[in-house]
């Protein structure tokens, strides 16, 4: 009966340790393409620096995700997916997809601004005033920190 059980909660899981994994190979492709810029030391970090350290976080998490997984698999819930909303994946994806088309061609504010509007507005469901707020403020604010403070070119 346990062995039933924990075969039915395993097949429950399955879709979580599914994305986890794909999410993990995500980052180790990141990783990949991080170790091949010049990562620099400690002191003096080179250009592949942050990226390799995030990537390898990303790694480590998505790995600890999936013993979690495994390690709770008695507890997976009858619906894996839980309450996505496929619209607001929906919208979320194409409008990452628009701003890196766009960016290129019109700028990073140009691009970001509607970006964050449409990401506030209607993948998370923000109020139309704290949308536009936002929308317009944090754009506005990481250009400052890269372009001004940071000295990155965007």
């Amino acid at each position: 009966m346990a062995s039933t059980r924990r075969e039915r909660s395993l097949r429950g899981t399955a879709p979580h340790i599914a994305v986890a994994a794909v999410i993990g190979v995500g980052f180790a492709t990141c990783l990949s393409a991080a170790l091949a810029l010049e990562v620099g030391e400690l002191a003096s970090p080179g250009p592949g620096w942050w990226p390799a350290v995030s990537a390898a976080v990303g790694c480590a998490l998505s790995a600890l995700l999936i013993a979690g997984l495994f390690a709770g698999v008695q507890e997976a819930p009858e619906n894996p997916l839980g309450d996505v909303r496929w619209l607001r994946v929906a919208i979320f994806v194409l409008a990452v997809i628009a701003f890196l088309v766009l960016y290129p061609f019109v700028g990073f504010l140009p691009a970001g601004v509607p970006l964050a509007l449409i990401l506030l507005r209607f993948a998370s469901g923000v109020s139309w005033l704290s949308s536009a707020i936002l929308a317009v403020t944090v754009p506005a604010a990481l250009y400052v920190l890269f372009s001004g403070y940071l000295r990155v070119p965007l």
